[in-house]
């Protein structure tokens, strides 16, 4: 009797076994009312990929997993598979969307969820090969200052009427960021056209200043904070240089802080000049399209900034290739005198060749703004809460049927639109300027800039520039 009681004991335990087994991974049952389950060591609620990347899941383990279990994968709601393991190749669209994968026995179903995000496929850029580049001649520099961004149109700008380019601007900003004016790609696509029409492109590299007229902003020392900080200022230059030679540029130009005020100098000089000795030092020999390398800097000369030295011990090392004299002052009276002084830029020429700098270095910048005043908007006016800048360019609209071209001032004409007066650089201006050239010495003209210029020859600065240079 015993024995026919284990005998049954061991047939009543095998049934049982065969209907379920449970190892934690593996049911085998046939309950049709038993809930499937998924198993996974590691399953993500958010998936990003790109475009042509691989899902792969094959690690899932589902239980019971028998003829009556079905699977589905999919992506919101287009099915991607039918089996447990997942090989799918992504072609969805940019965007966000549900992976879902699902178990399903007879009545019962369960499944796993994550949020899946699809970047679009990024082809890599092709390496930069630099259209082949011819200098063109000329008998005197012509260079024309450009705000660049992506919207700059290469065909839009009249290369015949210069021999050089300034791309206005990489900006120094707080914590040492220097933030480009655009794109590599635009950068590059500007100064390939360059190139083909023989005209050299260089990059300004500058502190915080009015995109307008130019002005250092009062009291922005990002670019000094900067350069004169010793355990940062080797990368900085290193990253200029580079950034110029990955896109086949043709030089450097430096528009640095200004001084604290006319009387009180550079607390940072002698970093400065260290920093300066070391970006001279560093300069490439000739360009990635091997033509000459240009190292460049603008004077800030607002008057006393240049009587007072500020700039002698920075100007006067040697390793320079040239500088831009920016005398855009205000006007301290309303009198027949041009937007930039002329005195004042007489007296930088001289004072500059004084110093020992020659003076095919020194390029006359002319500035391509006016100056508009309206004094009668203040109870007390003076001369710097009273004058806005406008385009050259924006003249010719505010003054219809007026020969703005060959004037340098609209005082009457601004009187009877209600404004004290307005002054500029027009073309009888220039013409005087391009005379220092001669008169006191000096190696070229600027235009500050060609942005707020016309595309008319007849009115056109620049066009007025090469005319009066004798360019070929």
């Amino acid at each position: 009797m015993k024995t026919i009681n284990y005998i049954l004991f061991m047939l009543v335990a095998t049934l049982l076994l065969s209907s379920c087994t449970d190892d934690s991974k593996s049911i085998t049952t046939y309950d049709e009312d038993f809930l499937p389950k998924i198993y996974t060591d590691g399953w993500s609620a958010n998936v990003t990929v790109t475009q042509g990347d691989k899902l792969n899941y094959s690690n899932l383990e589902v239980s019971p997993n028998d003829e009556n279990t079905t699977f589905a994968w999919y992506i919101d709601d287009k099915t991607i598979s039918t089996e447990r393991v997942l090989n799918y190749t992504v072609t969805e669209e940019e965007g966000s969307y549900t992976l879902k994968f699902e178990v399903k026995r007879f009545k019962k179903s369960t499944f796993r969820k994550a949020t899946l995000k699809v970047k679009a496929t990024v082809t890599p850029e092709p390496p930069f090969v630099p259209n082949a580049f011819t200098p063109k001649a000329f008998l005197t520099k012509a260079i024309g200052f450009y705000d660049i961004n992506e919207d700059t149109n290469p065909s839009e700008i009249t290369w015949d009427n210069i021999t050089h380019m300034v791309l206005t601007s990489a900006i120094v900003e707080e914590y040492g960021i220097v933030t480009y004016p655009c794109s590599e790609k635009k950068v590059r696509e500007i100064v390939n056209a360059a190139h083909d029409n023989g005209v050299y492109v260089m990059l300004q590299v500058a502190g915080l200043h009015e995109n307008i007229q130019g002005k250092n902003k009062y009291g922005a020392t990002t670019f000094r904070d900067l350069a004169s900080n010793e355990e940062r200022n080797d990368a900085f230059i290193e990253e200029l240089y580079n950034y110029a030679d990955n896109n086949a540029l043709d030089g450097i130009n430096i528009y640095m802080d200004k001084a604290t005020s006319s009387t009180e100098g550079y607390k940072e000089k002698t970093e400065l000049v260290t920093f300066f000795q070391k970006l001279i030092a560093a300069k490439p020999t000739q360009s990635r399209t091997e033509h000459e390398f240009y190292l460049t800097m603008n004077l800030i000369t607002y008057g006393a900034l240049t009587s007072k030295g500020h700039l002698d011990d920075f100007v006067t090392l040697k390793g320079w290739d040239w500088f831009y004299t920016m005398d855009f002052g205000i006007i301290e009276t309303i009198n027949p005198n041009s937007h930039a002084p002329q005195v004042t830029l007489q007296d930088d020429l001289t004072y500059w060749q004084s110093k020992g700098i020659d003076k095919e270095k020194l390029m006359i910048t002319i500035s391509s703004i006016a100056s508009l005043y309206d004094a009668n908007s203040y109870e007390t006016p003076t001369i710097n809460n009273c004058i806005s800048f406008i385009k050259y360019s924006e003249l010719f609209s505010m003054f219809p049927g007026v020969d703005v071209a060959q004037k340098n001032n609209l005082d009457t004409e601004a009187k009877a639109l209600g404004y004290t007066g307005c002054r500029y650089d027009g073309l009888p201006w220039i013409n005087t300027k391009i005379g220092y050239i001669s008169k006191y010495g000096a190696g070229g003209v600027a235009l500050w800039k060609m942005n707020f210029d016309t595309t008319d020859p007849e009115t056109s600065m620049m066009s007025f520039i090469k005319k009066t240079l004798k360019n070929p």
